[in-house]
C-alpha cells in the first residue's frame, strides 16, 4: 500500500498495487485519481486499485506531508 498525491488536483489517495507474473499478458497500467479523474500511466505490469481517503485521513496526511513544490507525491507504507 502506498499513498500518492494526484499530479493534477494534488489531493492524496491510497494505492494498492498487484503485480503480474507475466508482463506480456498484463493490461496497460494506469491509476485514476478518485477525486478529479486524472489518469496517470504506470511503468511495469499490474493492476492498481485506488481509494480516496476519509476527510480525517486526508487532514492527517496533509499535516504529516504538507504540499511542497519539491514533493513527488509518493509515500510508501508497507
Amino acid at each position: 500500500m502506498r499513498f500518492e498525491r494526484c499530479n493534477h488536483c494534488r489531493r492524496p489517495y491510497q494505492v494498492n498495487a498487484f503485480d503480474f507474473q507475466d508482463p506480456d499478458w498484463a493490461p496497460t497500467s494506469e491509476t485514476v485519481c478518485p477525486h478529479c479523474g486524472h489518469r496517470e500511466g504506470r511503468s511495469g505490469a499490474g493492476i492498481f486499485i485506488v481509494h480516496a481517503l476519509t476527510p480525517e485521513e486526508e487532514a492527517a496526511f496533509d499535516a504529516a506531508y504538507p504540499l511542497d513544490s519539491r514533493d513527488d507525491g509518493i509515500i510508501d507504507r508497507d
